[in-house]
């Protein structure tokens, strides 16, 4: 008889006790792309992506879950999410209570870093676009590796014009129907699609410009990225950046070697107009990065007082040319102007906006405008305000028509018009709207159907 060998078997059991299971949240636990590199993820484009992920348009998810959310919820959510959202991916206090509220729907404590704040801490004037950009061999390339689609911080940063991997300008408009990006998109086209033509914004690579000129704008680029990569890693080790020393030892240093006249003549400026932005600290990001580019030194060293290069500059009074072209000067045509206005005003079917009609006599902006022609502005503006109110008006009458006529319909085939069953005669969540509610709500009770 063989010998059997017994194996003695451990069984372990559990002890009754509570189990760490992490919270739920509202949301998808949704990872932000690249959180740790310069290259993160814009806190608008993870909001993209989250309603995206939740097959809704991203505003639907603003309108519906962030926006209650939020200590002071916004008034109107379609007039927030087309521009003003971009605001969200800035350093002032509105990004820094988005990014603590979607975080706490997501489970992500630390979304401040898809914000400015930590590349330029408390830095007061404007830093972003007023629309998206991108770049579309970087897209193409994505899109062919299979890499997840996502808008990098850095392309919504006004002082960033060119992609550092491709040498190409950043796009601000679709190559089809040539209108700019939502902020945050109102429906539910994928990532870099237009939701105006659904054109895709990629392209593969075309060769990057070429020339002296071209160099130096590459050379002007680079450089912005790694310090604001500089900036970034300083503000993550020791706080909140300290601006203000900045503008303390660059006027402690050049006040003590009387040095205004000679830094400005190395500069190409003027010593008042040198003296007045580094003593009232009111100036643009651009200007002072454009003087540190110059000077062949960075923020973060003038902020900690290393200020060596200075001396040699002002020595030799030369530095580094200026890295950006002059802003071209353009004298205002005040009879077109005033014909353009006249017409405007004269436009009965559909008047225009003041910005439009900057655009025809080929202005980007209508500060020109207002400037000479404050009262003929001023009733370009009025009128193209209540033609909107109008539309508004219509459109919302059109609505109300619709969905009654909708829950009519429902009701004479003998179906009970519940609210979800008008859902496939409008797409695009028009039912999620309160005026669509509210016209269903009437129809039911001119039904004398209790909703």
């Amino acid at each position: 008889m063989n010998q059997m060998q017994l194996k003695i078997c451990s069984i372990h059991i559990r002890q009754p006790g509570v189990v760490d299971l992490p919270s739920r949240t509202r949301l998808y636990h949704l990872v932000p792309i690249a959180m740790e590199t310069i290259w993160c993820e814009s806190l608008t484009g993870y909001i993209n992506r989250l309603g995206w992920a939740h097959h809704i348009s991203p505003r639907i998810l603003v309108s519906e879950v962030i926006n209650p959310q939020l200590p002071e919820p916004l008034p109107s959510v379609a007039t927030f999410c087309p521009q003003l959202a971009m605001r969200l991916n800035g350093n002032g206090e509105q990004a820094s209570v988005w990014a603590k509220v979607v975080g706490q729907l997501t489970g992500h404590v630390d979304l401040r870093c898809l914000t400015l704040s930590p590349f330029v801490g408390n830095f007061p004037v404007r830093l972003l676009r007023s629309k998206p950009a991108w770049c579309p061999a970087c897209l193409a390339e994505w899109r062919a590796s299979n890499q997840p689609l996502y808008q990098p911080l850095l392309w919504m940063v006004q002082l960033v014009t060119l992609c550092p991997f491709h040498q190409t300008p950043l796009v601000e408009r679709c190559p089809v129907c040539h209108k700019q990006q939502r902020v945050v998109a109102t429906n539910k086209t994928h990532l870099f699609e237009c939701p105006f033509c659904t054109c895709w914004l990629g392209k593969v690579s075309d060769l990057g410009a070429r020339g002296s000129e071209a160099a130096q704008l590459i050379s002007w680029q680079g450089w912005v990225i790694a310090v604001l990569e500089e900036l970034r890693a300083a503000s993550l080790q020791i706080g909140p950046l300290p601006w203000k020393s900045f503008f303390t030892h660059l006027s402690r240093y050049l006040k003590e070697r009387k040095a205004y006249a000679k830094l400005a003549s190395a500069l190409g400026t003027d010593s008042a107009y040198l003296h007045r932005w580094v003593n009232t600290q009111e100036v643009t990001l651009e200007t002072l990065f454009k003087f540190c580019y110059q000077c062949e030194i960075t923020p973060w060293q003038v902020m900690n007082g290393k200020l060596d290069t200075l001396e040699r500059v002002v020595r030799e009074e030369k530095c580094k040319s200026s890295p950006l072209p002059p802003h071209p000067t353009r004298r205002v045509d005040r009879e077109e102007c005033l014909r353009q206005l006249h017409t405007a005003l004269s436009e009965n079917a559909a008047p225009p906006s003041l910005r439009q009609v900057a655009r025809r006599l080929g202005h980007d902006s209508t500060s020109r405008l207002t400037e000479h022609f404050p009262e003929e502005c001023a009733l370009v503006a009025q009128r193209h305000a209540e033609y909107r109110d109008l539309r508004k008006q219509q459109r919302l009458l059109k609505i109300r028509k619709e969905v009654r006529l909708a829950v009519f319909t429902l009701h004479a085939q003998g179906e009970y018009p519940l609210i979800y069953k008008l859902s496939p005669f409008f797409p695009n969540g028009l039912m999620r709207q309160r005026e669509a509610i509210e016209a269903w709500r009437e129809a039911m009770q001119e039904l004398g159907l209790e909703p």
